[in-house]
Order: structure tokens, then sequence, then C-alpha cells
């Protein structure tokens, strides 16, 4: 979901039931990759072949789709954000989501501090 519309998320795009697409082209099972909705397929990541199960979209204002995904892990949230609020989750811990324990700005590990940036807490960075 983003408010407003980001580019990594596939926009111009509505379902009327489950898996029923009827915008940019009617269909089902429909995949971003297979709505050509971007000429550089990449750009969606994993997403690009995911199969679209619901998805809602006012244009430049908002947009939403949930997905049918192969599993990786048993539950993951990747970088969700809320105006300047960002979260992530990951069960079990994966190597994109950092681990620490943080709550209301104030990190207790892998350092204790208070609005300590993940650079700072992870100068080798994060992920692959």
């Amino acid at each position: 979901c983003a408010c407003p519309h980001h580019e990594t998320v596939p926009n111009h795009v509505c379902t009327v039931l489950p898996f029923c697409t009827i915008a940019p082209t009617v269909g089902c099972c429909k995949t971003p990759a297979a709505l050509k909705m971007k000429t550089d397929s990449s750009d969606y990541g994993r997403k690009n072949d995911a199969i679209l199960v619901t998805s809602f979209c006012i244009p430049v204002l908002c947009s939403t789709n949930t997905y049918c995904l192969m599993p990786t892990t048993i539950c993951a949230d990747e970088a969700s954000q809320c105006f300047c609020l960002g979260s992530d989750c990951s069960f079990p811990c994966s190597k994109t989501v950092p681990m620490t324990v943080a709550l209301f700005g104030i990190m207790c590990y892998p350092e204790f501090g208070c609005c300590t940036s993940v650079g700072k807490a992870f100068p080798g960075g994060v992920g692959p």
C-alpha cells in the first residue's frame, strides 16, 4: 500500500473479485509482468511474478495490492511506512531485516541509544 503512490507499488491496477483484474486489462490470475505495467520488469522485484489477489488504485494518490507469493519465510513485512515511521519484521530472522530491540526511538540492541539510525547501528549495512 502506498499513499501517495510510490514507484515500487504497481499502480493503475484494479480487481473486482479476488484474482480477477479489470484494469489495466481484464483477466484472472495476472501478474504485474503479465500486465506489462513497466518496461523494466525488475522494478517490482519478486512481486513482478506474483499473482495479484486484490488491487485498488486512485491514480497518483494511493495504491494497494495483495499478492500470492511463494513463501520465503513464515512471516515478513519489509519497509512498511506511514508518514515518517517505517517498520520491518521477519520470523524467523532474515538477512534483509536487521535484528534490533527498539521502541519509540530508544534502541537497546545491538547498541543502546536514542534515535539511532540503522546506518549507525549496522555500519556494514543490512541485507545480502
